[in-house]
Protein backbone atom coordinates (compact mmCIF):
# COMPACT_ATOMS: atom_id res chain seq x y z
CA UNK A 1 0.00 0.00 0.00
CA UNK A 2 1.46 3.69 -0.95
CA UNK A 3 0.97 6.50 1.27
CA UNK A 4 0.50 5.27 4.60
CA UNK A 5 0.78 7.19 7.62
CA UNK A 6 2.69 5.25 10.27
CA UNK A 7 2.83 5.44 13.94
CA UNK A 8 5.52 2.34 15.38
CA UNK A 9 4.59 2.57 19.25
CA UNK A 10 5.79 -0.69 20.72
CA UNK A 11 9.77 0.06 20.71
CA UNK A 12 11.37 -3.55 21.03
CA UNK A 13 8.38 -5.46 21.82
CA UNK A 14 7.00 -5.58 18.22
CA UNK A 15 5.36 -8.85 16.63
CA UNK A 16 5.69 -9.12 13.24
CA UNK A 17 1.99 -8.63 11.11
CA UNK A 18 0.49 -6.99 14.33
CA UNK A 19 -1.57 -3.72 13.94
CA UNK A 20 -4.02 -1.81 13.34
CA UNK A 21 -5.14 -0.39 9.96
CA UNK A 22 -7.59 2.42 9.69
CA UNK A 23 -9.21 3.86 6.71
CA UNK A 24 -9.96 7.41 6.66
CA UNK A 25 -12.91 8.42 4.73
CA UNK A 26 -13.93 12.44 4.37
CA UNK A 27 -17.01 12.24 5.69
CA UNK A 28 -18.87 15.53 5.91
CA UNK A 29 -15.42 17.37 4.89
CA UNK A 30 -14.74 18.63 0.99
CA UNK A 31 -11.29 18.44 -0.49
CA UNK A 32 -10.06 17.42 3.64
CA UNK A 33 -6.73 18.21 4.64
CA UNK A 34 -5.52 15.92 7.87
CA UNK A 35 -4.18 19.00 10.48
CA UNK A 36 -2.64 16.34 12.98
CA UNK A 37 -3.62 12.57 14.43
CA UNK A 38 -3.81 11.29 17.94
CA UNK A 39 -2.98 7.73 19.15
CA UNK A 40 -3.87 6.23 22.66
CA UNK A 41 -2.71 3.12 23.43
CA UNK A 42 -4.24 1.09 26.55
CA UNK A 43 -3.17 -0.12 28.83
CA UNK A 44 -0.22 2.04 29.40
CA UNK A 45 -2.82 5.39 28.49
CA UNK A 46 0.26 7.20 26.89
CA UNK A 47 -1.05 9.57 23.94
CA UNK A 48 1.18 9.91 20.66
CA UNK A 49 0.08 13.00 18.62
CA UNK A 50 1.85 13.38 15.32
CA UNK A 51 1.25 16.60 12.99
CA UNK A 52 1.43 16.23 9.05
CA UNK A 53 3.85 17.78 6.99
CA UNK A 54 1.45 17.91 3.75
CA UNK A 55 -1.67 17.74 4.96
CA UNK A 56 -3.18 17.87 1.12
CA UNK A 57 -1.19 14.20 0.53
CA UNK A 58 -2.60 12.21 2.90
CA UNK A 59 -5.73 12.18 1.07
CA UNK A 60 -4.05 12.00 -2.03
CA UNK A 61 -1.25 9.16 -1.07
CA UNK A 62 -3.83 6.41 0.34
CA UNK A 63 -5.38 7.58 2.86
CA UNK A 64 -4.43 5.41 5.87
CA UNK A 65 -2.84 5.20 9.11
CA UNK A 66 -0.84 2.16 10.27
CA UNK A 67 -0.43 2.00 14.34
CA UNK A 68 1.92 -1.27 15.45
CA UNK A 69 1.23 -1.00 19.29
CA UNK A 70 2.80 -2.92 21.90
CA UNK A 71 2.33 -6.69 22.37
CA UNK A 72 0.77 -6.47 25.76
CA UNK A 73 -1.88 -3.62 24.43
CA UNK A 74 -5.80 -3.89 24.76
CA UNK A 75 -6.73 -1.29 22.49
CA UNK A 76 -5.61 1.64 20.10
CA UNK A 77 -7.87 4.87 19.39
CA UNK A 78 -6.95 6.71 16.67
CA UNK A 79 -8.23 10.26 16.52
CA UNK A 80 -7.73 12.93 13.50
CA UNK A 81 -7.95 16.45 13.10
CA UNK A 82 -8.77 17.55 9.71
CA UNK A 83 -10.11 20.70 7.92
CA UNK A 84 -11.33 21.47 4.09
CA UNK A 85 -10.11 23.69 2.05
CA UNK A 86 -12.73 26.42 3.21
CA UNK A 87 -11.84 26.09 6.64
CA UNK A 88 -14.21 23.86 8.07
CA UNK A 89 -12.84 21.65 10.40
CA UNK A 90 -13.86 18.17 11.64
CA UNK A 91 -12.66 15.80 14.45
CA UNK A 92 -13.68 11.84 14.69
CA UNK A 93 -12.16 9.03 16.27
CA UNK A 94 -12.15 4.89 16.20
CA UNK A 95 -11.55 2.62 19.30
CA UNK A 96 -10.53 -0.82 18.04
CA UNK A 97 -10.26 -3.63 20.60
CA UNK A 98 -7.00 -5.24 20.45
CA UNK A 99 -7.67 -9.41 19.92
CA UNK A 100 -4.86 -11.44 19.52
CA UNK A 101 -1.77 -10.76 17.28
CA UNK A 102 -3.41 -10.14 14.21
CA UNK A 103 -3.45 -7.02 11.51
CA UNK A 104 -7.46 -5.13 12.19
CA UNK A 105 -9.07 -2.98 9.84
CA UNK A 106 -10.98 -0.22 10.92
CA UNK A 107 -12.66 2.81 8.92
CA UNK A 108 -13.08 6.41 10.19
CA UNK A 109 -14.84 8.82 8.80
CA UNK A 110 -15.00 12.04 9.39
CA UNK A 111 -17.84 13.80 11.31
CA UNK A 112 -18.62 16.95 13.07
CA UNK A 113 -18.11 19.32 10.74
CA UNK A 114 -17.66 23.20 11.91
CA UNK A 115 -17.38 26.32 9.94
CA UNK A 116 -14.95 29.09 11.00
CA UNK A 117 -16.32 31.60 13.72
CA UNK A 118 -17.15 33.97 10.66
CA UNK A 119 -19.54 31.80 8.45
CA UNK A 120 -22.61 30.62 9.21
CA UNK A 121 -22.68 26.81 9.92
CA UNK A 122 -24.51 24.67 7.67
CA UNK A 123 -26.74 21.85 8.88
CA UNK A 124 -24.72 18.60 9.12
CA UNK A 125 -27.37 15.86 7.97
CA UNK A 126 -25.36 13.30 7.23
CA UNK A 127 -25.65 10.22 9.01
CA UNK A 128 -22.02 8.42 9.94
CA UNK A 129 -21.38 5.52 8.23
CA UNK A 130 -20.72 2.57 10.82
CA UNK A 131 -16.78 1.71 11.24
CA UNK A 132 -15.91 -1.27 9.38
CA UNK A 133 -13.70 -3.68 10.87
CA UNK A 134 -13.06 -6.20 7.98
CA UNK A 135 -11.23 -9.62 9.00
CA UNK A 136 -10.75 -9.14 12.76
CA UNK A 137 -13.07 -8.19 15.34
CA UNK A 138 -12.87 -4.25 16.80
CA UNK A 139 -15.28 -2.14 18.16
CA UNK A 140 -15.58 1.69 17.51
CA UNK A 141 -16.56 4.49 19.70
CA UNK A 142 -18.71 7.13 19.49
CA UNK A 143 -17.15 10.29 17.48
CA UNK A 144 -15.69 12.58 20.04
CA UNK A 145 -17.31 15.47 18.72
CA UNK A 146 -16.29 17.93 21.63
CA UNK A 147 -12.43 18.16 20.97
CA UNK A 148 -10.65 21.09 19.93
CA UNK A 149 -9.57 21.99 16.35
CA UNK A 150 -6.23 21.16 15.64
CA UNK A 151 -3.38 22.86 16.26
CA UNK A 152 -1.89 24.02 12.78
CA UNK A 153 1.36 25.22 14.65
CA UNK A 154 2.93 22.39 15.97
CA UNK A 155 5.63 20.66 14.43
CA UNK A 156 5.07 18.99 11.56
CA UNK A 157 5.82 15.44 10.52
CA UNK A 158 7.28 14.15 7.10
CA UNK A 159 5.02 11.98 5.27
CA UNK A 160 7.36 10.79 2.60
CA UNK A 161 7.31 7.11 3.61
CA UNK A 162 7.81 3.93 1.78
CA UNK A 163 5.15 1.74 2.63
CA UNK A 164 5.40 -0.05 5.69
CA UNK A 165 7.74 -3.16 6.62
CA UNK A 166 7.45 -4.28 9.78
CA UNK A 167 10.89 -5.98 9.26
CA UNK A 168 12.23 -2.33 8.71
CA UNK A 169 13.91 -0.05 11.71
CA UNK A 170 10.89 0.51 13.69
CA UNK A 171 10.13 4.31 14.63
CA UNK A 172 10.14 4.18 18.79
CA UNK A 173 7.21 6.44 20.08
CA UNK A 174 7.56 4.73 23.90
CA UNK A 175 10.72 7.35 24.72
CA UNK A 176 9.45 11.33 24.76
CA UNK A 177 7.74 12.54 21.98
CA UNK A 178 10.12 13.08 19.04
CA UNK A 179 8.74 14.44 15.88
CA UNK A 180 10.99 14.11 13.38
CA UNK A 181 10.39 11.76 10.70
CA UNK A 182 12.67 8.11 10.62
CA UNK A 183 15.21 7.58 8.32
CA UNK A 184 13.87 7.72 3.91
CA UNK A 185 15.21 4.23 2.81
CA UNK A 186 13.81 4.94 -0.89
CA UNK A 187 16.81 5.42 -2.98
CA UNK A 188 17.36 8.98 -4.30
CA UNK A 189 20.29 11.37 -4.44
CA UNK A 190 23.19 10.15 -1.77
CA UNK A 191 23.14 11.14 1.39
CA UNK A 192 25.10 9.77 4.01
CA UNK A 193 24.00 9.05 7.42
CA UNK A 194 25.49 11.07 10.56
CA UNK A 195 28.45 8.02 11.36
CA UNK A 196 29.20 8.28 7.46
CA UNK A 197 31.99 9.94 5.04
CA UNK A 198 31.01 10.35 1.49
CA UNK A 199 33.92 9.31 -0.61
CA UNK A 200 33.98 10.93 -3.87
CA UNK A 201 33.99 9.25 -7.09
CA UNK A 202 37.65 8.41 -8.80
CA UNK A 203 39.98 6.11 -9.95
CA UNK A 204 42.79 3.77 -8.39
CA UNK A 205 45.04 1.65 -9.15
CA UNK A 206 43.92 -1.65 -7.14
CA UNK A 207 46.28 -4.65 -6.02
CA UNK A 208 49.95 -5.46 -5.63
CA UNK A 209 52.00 -7.70 -7.06
CA UNK A 210 53.75 -8.04 -3.90
CA UNK A 211 51.24 -10.03 -2.57
CA UNK A 212 50.24 -13.14 -4.67
CA UNK A 213 46.36 -12.96 -3.65
CA UNK A 214 46.56 -9.46 -4.54
CA UNK A 215 47.63 -9.91 -8.26
CA UNK A 216 47.56 -8.32 -10.36
CA UNK A 217 47.29 -4.43 -10.44
CA UNK A 218 44.34 -2.92 -12.00
CA UNK A 219 42.68 0.00 -12.75
CA UNK A 220 39.10 0.53 -10.68
CA UNK A 221 36.71 3.49 -10.93
CA UNK A 222 34.26 3.92 -8.31
CA UNK A 223 31.00 5.95 -8.30
CA UNK A 224 30.98 8.05 -4.85
CA UNK A 225 29.39 6.06 -2.02
CA UNK A 226 29.28 6.70 1.55
CA UNK A 227 31.25 3.88 4.20
CA UNK A 228 30.88 4.06 8.19
CA UNK A 229 33.64 6.09 9.98
CA UNK A 230 34.00 3.20 12.59
CA UNK A 231 33.35 -0.73 12.50
CA UNK A 232 29.81 -1.32 13.96
CA UNK A 233 29.87 -1.61 17.48
CA UNK A 234 28.90 -4.19 19.61
CA UNK A 235 25.80 -0.97 20.74
CA UNK A 236 24.71 -0.76 17.94
CA UNK A 237 24.20 -3.86 16.27
CA UNK A 238 22.09 -4.73 19.85
CA UNK A 239 20.24 -2.07 19.10
CA UNK A 240 19.06 -4.08 15.70
CA UNK A 241 18.30 -7.31 17.68
CA UNK A 242 16.01 -5.67 19.80
CA UNK A 243 14.54 -4.24 17.04
CA UNK A 244 14.04 -7.94 15.47
CA UNK A 245 15.66 -7.27 12.28
CA UNK A 246 19.09 -8.76 13.46
CA UNK A 247 19.34 -12.66 14.84
CA UNK A 248 21.63 -12.63 18.25
CA UNK A 249 24.89 -13.93 17.04
CA UNK A 250 26.41 -17.33 17.87
CA UNK A 251 28.93 -16.66 20.76
CA UNK A 252 31.92 -18.97 19.85
CA UNK A 253 34.36 -17.14 22.17
CA UNK A 254 33.57 -15.60 25.44
CA UNK A 255 36.62 -13.94 26.10
CA UNK A 256 37.26 -12.18 22.44
CA UNK A 257 33.27 -12.06 21.49
CA UNK A 258 31.92 -8.29 22.00
CA UNK A 259 28.16 -9.01 22.30
CA UNK A 260 26.27 -8.98 25.33
CA UNK A 261 29.05 -7.82 26.96
CA UNK A 262 28.10 -4.69 29.19
CA UNK A 263 31.29 -2.89 29.19
CA UNK A 264 31.94 -3.74 25.47
CA UNK A 265 29.55 -1.76 23.79
CA UNK A 266 31.67 0.97 22.58
CA UNK A 267 33.48 -2.32 20.67
CA UNK A 268 33.33 -3.22 17.36
CA UNK A 269 30.91 -6.12 16.79
CA UNK A 270 32.75 -9.54 15.99
CA UNK A 271 31.77 -12.97 16.20
CA UNK A 272 29.54 -13.08 13.60
CA UNK A 273 28.99 -14.10 10.22
CA UNK A 274 28.63 -12.36 6.47
CA UNK A 275 24.51 -13.02 6.40
CA UNK A 276 24.30 -11.62 10.05
CA UNK A 277 26.48 -8.32 9.22
CA UNK A 278 24.75 -7.48 6.04
CA UNK A 279 21.43 -8.07 7.52
CA UNK A 280 22.62 -5.21 10.18
CA UNK A 281 23.47 -2.96 7.29
CA UNK A 282 20.64 -3.66 5.44
CA UNK A 283 18.54 -2.91 8.78
CA UNK A 284 19.59 0.92 7.66
CA UNK A 285 19.53 0.93 3.99
CA UNK A 286 23.00 0.35 3.69
CA UNK A 287 25.01 -2.50 2.05
CA UNK A 288 28.35 -4.14 2.98
CA UNK A 289 31.33 -2.19 0.76
CA UNK A 290 32.31 -3.94 -2.17
CA UNK A 291 35.88 -5.19 -1.78
CA UNK A 292 37.20 -1.97 -4.26
CA UNK A 293 34.95 0.95 -2.28
CA UNK A 294 36.89 -0.97 0.95
CA UNK A 295 40.44 -0.40 -1.01
CA UNK A 296 39.63 3.00 -2.49
CA UNK A 297 38.63 4.43 1.12
CA UNK A 298 41.67 2.71 2.55
CA UNK A 299 44.28 3.94 -0.29
CA UNK A 300 42.59 6.56 -1.84
CA UNK A 301 44.78 8.66 -4.43
CA UNK A 302 47.81 8.51 -3.05
CA UNK A 303 48.15 4.43 -3.55
CA UNK A 304 49.19 4.28 0.47
CA UNK A 305 50.52 0.75 1.89
CA UNK A 306 48.67 1.29 5.12
CA UNK A 307 45.35 4.25 5.73
CA UNK A 308 47.76 6.21 7.61
CA UNK A 309 50.43 6.40 5.14
CA UNK A 310 53.58 4.21 4.01
CA UNK A 311 55.24 3.38 7.00
CA UNK A 312 54.83 0.18 8.67
CA UNK A 313 52.68 -0.26 12.02
CA UNK A 314 54.06 1.56 15.23
CA UNK A 315 51.23 1.91 17.33
CA UNK A 316 48.88 2.87 15.00
CA UNK A 317 46.87 0.36 15.44
CA UNK A 318 44.75 -2.36 17.74
CA UNK A 319 46.92 -5.68 16.99
CA UNK A 320 47.98 -6.83 20.62
CA UNK A 321 46.90 -10.85 20.39
CA UNK A 322 46.66 -11.63 24.29
CA UNK A 323 44.59 -7.94 24.34
CA UNK A 324 42.04 -8.70 22.14
CA UNK A 325 40.11 -6.05 20.36
CA UNK A 326 39.77 -2.73 21.36
CA UNK A 327 36.91 0.22 21.68
CA UNK A 328 36.43 2.16 18.27
CA UNK A 329 38.34 4.98 17.54
CA UNK A 330 41.39 4.09 20.13
CA UNK A 331 43.91 4.92 17.71
CA UNK A 332 44.04 8.25 15.94
CA UNK A 333 46.94 7.80 15.12
CA UNK A 334 46.06 5.18 12.58
CA UNK A 335 42.88 7.24 10.96
CA UNK A 336 43.13 7.36 7.00
CA UNK A 337 43.54 10.54 4.63
CA UNK A 338 39.66 10.15 4.22
CA UNK A 339 38.91 10.09 8.28
CA UNK A 340 38.10 6.59 8.72
CA UNK A 341 38.76 4.53 12.27
CA UNK A 342 40.98 1.12 12.36
CA UNK A 343 41.07 0.35 8.94
CA UNK A 344 43.56 -1.78 9.97
CA UNK A 345 43.28 -4.39 12.74
CA UNK A 346 41.24 -4.52 15.74
CA UNK A 347 39.02 -7.00 13.54
CA UNK A 348 38.96 -8.05 10.23
CA UNK A 349 35.77 -6.82 7.80
CA UNK A 350 33.73 -8.66 5.80
CA UNK A 351 32.89 -6.95 2.26
CA UNK A 352 30.76 -7.88 -0.17
CA UNK A 353 32.52 -10.02 -2.10
CA UNK A 354 33.22 -13.84 -2.58
CA UNK A 355 36.70 -15.14 -3.57
CA UNK A 356 38.25 -14.95 -6.37
CA UNK A 357 40.88 -13.91 -8.48
CA UNK A 358 41.33 -10.07 -9.74
CA UNK A 359 41.41 -9.83 -13.61
CA UNK A 360 43.91 -7.80 -15.40
CA UNK A 361 41.51 -5.62 -17.24
CA UNK A 362 40.12 -2.10 -16.36
CA UNK A 363 36.96 -2.42 -14.19
CA UNK A 364 33.80 0.28 -13.46
CA UNK A 365 32.22 -0.57 -9.37
CA UNK A 366 33.04 -4.49 -9.22
CA UNK A 367 31.50 -6.40 -7.14
CA UNK A 368 33.09 -9.55 -7.40
CA UNK A 369 32.31 -12.99 -8.46
CA UNK A 370 28.63 -13.78 -8.97
CA UNK A 371 28.93 -16.82 -6.42
CA UNK A 372 30.94 -18.05 -3.41
CA UNK A 373 32.11 -21.79 -3.98
CA UNK A 374 32.07 -23.44 -0.42
CA UNK A 375 30.53 -19.65 1.46
CA UNK A 376 34.06 -18.40 1.17
CA UNK A 377 34.20 -14.34 1.21
CA UNK A 378 37.01 -11.90 1.41
CA UNK A 379 37.28 -9.77 4.50
CA UNK A 380 39.92 -7.20 4.66
CA UNK A 381 41.39 -5.06 7.08
CA UNK A 382 43.43 -7.54 9.25
CA UNK A 383 42.31 -8.05 12.83
CA UNK A 384 44.29 -7.76 15.85
CA UNK A 385 46.20 -11.29 15.14
CA UNK A 386 46.93 -10.25 11.71
CA UNK A 387 50.29 -9.85 11.52
CA UNK A 388 50.08 -8.18 7.50
CA UNK A 389 48.29 -4.99 7.68
CA UNK A 390 48.64 -3.58 4.36
CA UNK A 391 45.49 -1.96 2.87
CA UNK A 392 46.01 -4.53 -0.41
CA UNK A 393 46.02 -7.46 1.80
CA UNK A 394 43.31 -9.98 1.08
CA UNK A 395 41.98 -12.87 3.23
CA UNK A 396 39.39 -14.95 3.40
CA UNK A 397 36.53 -16.69 5.82
CA UNK A 398 33.39 -18.43 5.92
CA UNK A 399 31.05 -18.47 8.94
CA UNK A 400 31.93 -17.25 12.49
CA UNK A 401 35.70 -15.99 13.10
CA UNK A 402 35.82 -13.94 16.14
CA UNK A 403 38.64 -11.81 15.05
CA UNK A 404 36.15 -10.78 12.45
CA UNK A 405 33.69 -7.16 11.94
CA UNK A 406 32.46 -5.33 9.49
CA UNK A 407 31.45 -1.97 8.51
CA UNK A 408 28.48 -0.64 6.02
CA UNK A 409 28.56 1.46 2.84
CA UNK A 410 25.67 3.27 0.98
CA UNK A 411 25.53 3.59 -2.48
Amino acid sequence: MSGLFSLVACGSSCSKGFGVVVDVQPGCLTNPVVADVIVDVQPDGLQRRAGIADPAAFFANGHQIVVVPPDDATSVMVTVNARSDGGVTATSSVNVAIAGHTLLDATLTLAGCAAPPDQAMAPDDAATPPVDLGRDSATMSTPDLAMPSPDLSMPLLDLAMPPLDLTEPIWDLTEPLDLTSPPDMTRGPLVCLNNQIMVPAGSFMMGSNAIPKAIPIHKVTLSKFCLDVTEVTAGAFANCVQAGACAPPFQMDPVNCNYGQPQRTNYPMNCLDWFSAQAYCQWLGNDLPTEAQWEYAARYDDGRDYPWGNSAPAGQVCNDIPKGTCPVKSFPAGISKLGFYDLAANVGEWVHDCDGPYGPDPVTDPTGPDSCPMGVRITRGGGFSTMDLRTENRLTSVGINSPIGFRCARN
